[in-house]
């Protein structure tokens, strides 16, 4: 049995060095229609992974593993028998929890590989807040006019992708850069999540049509769809420097798979018996991380070592 060393971080480490980055500039980001369609053509190649790690934090009723740095570092989220949801490092075999001080809702959303995280925290009867942990210190991050936001990936520049609900009430994406928050919003899109950056700046998510339906996009200075073939939902989540994708589609079976796209070639994968499987985070290794579900509704946690 693993040994699990169980560390809550302390609030005095947590709140030294909090800031609110308030004052910096905010762009718009868009593109034309033309620069959204569908580019590359892929094929799908369909299989059951083996070699799955599942990892649990002890005695939660559900857990989530997010991303994975290049150390093999893990993070993510589980949810205790009260109802409360924590944050969560996994390394070496062992797991330390994640609190923001005085909140009572921690995810940790994003990992880089210097150990910068990212996600989000809400403080009792508030809203969500994007938050960089670095080096022990939390900092806020004030998307400008956001009602609520949520941060979901870091790369090793420091650049922070994430989510918020602007003054209007629509969802938008951002990127935060040297200071400047741009806002990403996929043309006639009802909302906008960017999920996932790598070093060159490439950003994937997700956009919702008009008629429903859910979609992925690749952004670099415009943006085009990432659909795997024949899908009813895909759902990007992060993108490595060589430009593989992992996420999440749904063909209308009545299940989620997660999926691995690499060099144009999409991979289901799917953990067995599972009624859905999510990928959230892959490495420069090509290690992936992401949660099944199985049956009985629960969320259990997963790294998925490369084969290559």
């Amino acid at each position: 049995m693993r040994h699990l060393l169980l560390v809550a971080v302390c609030a005095s480490a947590l709140i030294f060095g909090f800031e609110h980055l308030s004052s910096a500039q905010t762009k718009q980001e868009k593109s034309s229609p033309e620069q959204s369609k569908l580019k590359p053509k892929v094929e799908t190649s369909v299989e059951n992974a083996t070699g799955f790690e599942v990892i649990n934090y002890p005695g939660a009723v559900e857990t989530i593993a997010s991303a994975i740095n290049s150390r093999g570092d893990v993070v993510g989220q589980y949810r205790m028998p009260d109802g409360k949801t924590h944050g969560f490092l996994f390394r070496s075999g062992r797991f330390e929890s994640i609190d923001v001080p005085g909140a009572d809702f921690t995810m940790v959303r994003g990992i880089n590989d210097r150990g910068d995280m990212v996600g989000a925290f809400r403080q009792l009867g508030g809203r969500n807040s994007a938050y960089v942990l670095r080096a022990g210190a939390v900092t806020a991050l004030q998307v400008p006019s956001a009602r609520q936001s949520s941060a979901f990936q870091i790369n090793s520049k420091g650049e922070v992708v994430g989510s918020y609900v602007g003054a209007d009430g629509v969802t938008r994406g951002f990127l935060f850069r040297a200071g400047t928050y741009t806002s990403l919003q996929y043309p006639a899109a009802k909302l906008t999540y960017a999920t996932g950056i790598n070093d060159q700046g490439e950003v994937v998510g997700r956009w919702d049509s008009a008629d429903g339906h859910q979609h992925g996009f690749h952004w670099v200075a415009g943006f085009t769809a990432v659909d795997v073939p024949d899908a009813t939902l895909t759902l990007p989540d992060a993108i490595t420097a060589s430009g593989d994708i992992v996420g999440l589609y749904e063909v209308g079976d009545g299940k989620g798979y997660a999926f691995h796209r690499h060099k144009g070639v999409f991979r289901r994968i799917s953990y067995p018996g599972s009624v859905r499987t999510v990928a959230r985070g892959i490495n420069a290794q090509g290690d992936i991380v992401g949660r099944f579900v199985l049956a009985d509704s629960k969320s259990q946690g997963y790294i998925l070592r490369s084969r290559r």
